[in-house]
Parts: structure tokens; C-alpha cells; sequence
């Protein structure tokens, strides 16, 4: 295209910004996606000017997850107290595309982005958020209720579900077959202590829940009750983990959330 067939700079604008603002309203009015749309309005080949559509604004927080993963437990959390966040199921793999490291470089779930596009990751970390935020008095953290349940937390977070590495990556703890075997069954041996240790917990407390009042420890609770079928230990060493899995999946929340990330309750599978 050559200068001469290109109108005056005035003149091109006053024939067609107008329509072209018209156009790029109702464009993005109605062409939009989760991830953002991007795209271009250009003008006739006369005027040399295009318009550039920048993705729509997030309105809503967004919690990702993936099947099978601790991130089922904020998404149990959402559920029990409503909150109004998005949950976003990932296939099993999208948490190493770049879509996702864009928004957590450490492509791990869960993760929660904000709509100012601020980012929360850590599973502790963002229970804690949705129970300040969302939760109301029963799940303040300078309550009593909230300060056991953040040491409970801390326990099941650190301790049990560090335990599992060995189990689900035991390449990353030894090089060859016999040492990650190893590796495994002294993890399987910590497993037993820890599982034995919440076991006892849950039958001393006053009630059916693990603090005896219900909260997110028993949505992290139930998690780590379904990684244990995964492992050489039998649930039935453990009867009051057992029925607490059964009191769980009995509850809506705990369907609604299952369904929201494509996964079965334990019950329905054995």
C-alpha cells in the first residue's frame, strides 16, 4: 500500500473512528473467554490504523485445581461456605503449560488468582484466605476453633502430606529401583504413625469431626483418607478415619465439590 492511496490523517479519522469504536464496543461486549481474548479491529485498506482488543478483565477470583489432588480441599472449603469463587478443573498435565505457569511458575495446584490478578498459592495459605475472607466468626483464626484448626493444618500439610514425596516421586529421593523402594517403605512406615496418630484424634474428639467442631481440617482430612488407598496401608486399620470418609461423602458439599473436579467418591469406587 502506498502513501497515495492513504487519506489524509483528519479526514480518515473522522470517516472511520466512529464506526470503528462502535464496532470495538460490541466486540468485546460479546468475544470473551476465562483466558482472555485478544484479537484486532483493522480499518479499511485505506486507513493505516488498527485497534488493539486487550483481554477482558477477570471479575471473579478463580481457584484451579486438578483430579486427584489436595486442591479437591479448598474446593471442598468453597462449597461448605459459599464463597464466590470460580473453580477451574484442569486435565492432569495443563499445570505444566504455560497458560497455567503464567499464573503459577511453580505448576502446582492449588492456586487461586484474584481478579486484580494478584495470585495465592498453598494450600494452607489459601484456606486460611477463604476462611478470613469468606468464612465469617466461626472460622477467624483468633478464635479457638481457628487456632487448633491451623495447627491441624500445619500438621497434615507439613508432616502428612510431605510424607508422601517419597510416594508419588521417589526418583526425586533415590536413583535406582531398590533405593526408591527403599524410600517408599520408610515413608510407608511414617505414613502408618501419622495416620494412626489422626485416627486417635478423630476418636477422642466430641463429635464427628476432627476438632470436633466441623471445619477445613476435616476437607484436607478427607484428601489424605483417599491417598491412603493409593498405598500398601488398609483403611480399615484405621475405623474412625473409615467413618469419617463415609460422613464426608454424605455430604453436599463435599458432591459438590467432587463433581466440580471430576472425581468419585471412595465409597462409590470399592
Amino acid at each position: 500500500m502506498g502513501e497515495k492511496h492513504v487519506l489524509p490523517l483528519r479526514i480518515s479519522s473522522l470517516i472511520f473512528d466512529p464506526p470503528l469504536r462502535f464496532l470495538e464496543t460490541w466486540r468485546l461486549f460479546f468475544i470473551s473467554t476465562k483466558w482472555g481474548w485478544r484479537g484486532t479491529l483493522a480499518a479499511p485498506r485505506a486507513y493505516v490504523w488498527q485497534k488493539e482488543i486487550y483481554p477482558m478483565p477477570d471479575t471473579q477470583d478463580t481457584l484451579y485445581t486438578m483430579p486427584g489432588t489436595c486442591s479437591l480441599a479448598a474446593n471442598i472449603a468453597i462449597a461448605w461456605i459459599d464463597a464466590p469463587v470460580a473453580v477451574e478443573n484442569m486435565a492432569y498435565g495443563d499445570h505444566k503449560k504455560d497458560a497455567y505457569l503464567a499464573i503459577n511458575p511453580k505448576g502446582k495446584v492449588p492456586a487461586i488468582k484474584f481478579a486484580d490478578g494478584d495470585v495465592l498459592t498453598e494450600l494452607s495459605a489459601i484456606l486460611a484466605w477463604l476462611g478470613a475472607t469468606h468464612g465469617g466468626e466461626g472460622y477467624a483464626r483468633d478464635s479457638k476453633l481457628g487456632r487448633r484448626e491451623a495447627e491441624a493444618l500445619s500438621f497434615m500439610t507439613t508432616e502428612v502430606h510431605g510424607a508422601y514425596g517419597p510416594h508419588f516421586a521417589a526418583q526425586n529421593f533415590a536413583k535406582s529401583d531398590s533405593a526408591q523402594d527403599e524410600v517408599k517403605q520408610a515413608a510407608y512406615d511414617r505414613l502408618r504413625g501419622h495416620y494412626k496418630r489422626m485416627n486417635d484424634k478423630l476418636s477422642s474428639a466430641d463429635g464427628d469431626w476432627y476438632l470436633g467442631e466441623k471445619s477445613f481440617a476435616d476437607a484436607f482430612l478427607y484428601v489424605l483418607v483417599r491417598w491412603l488407598d493409593q498405598t500398601p496401608l488398609t483403611l480399615s486399620d484405621y475405623p474412625a478415619l473409615a467413618a469419617h470418609r463415609d460422613r464426608m461423602e454424605a455430604d453436599a458439599g463435599v458432591k459438590t465439590a467432587l463433581g466440580r473436579q471430576d472425581m468419585q467418591p471412595m465409597g462409590a469406587a470399592s
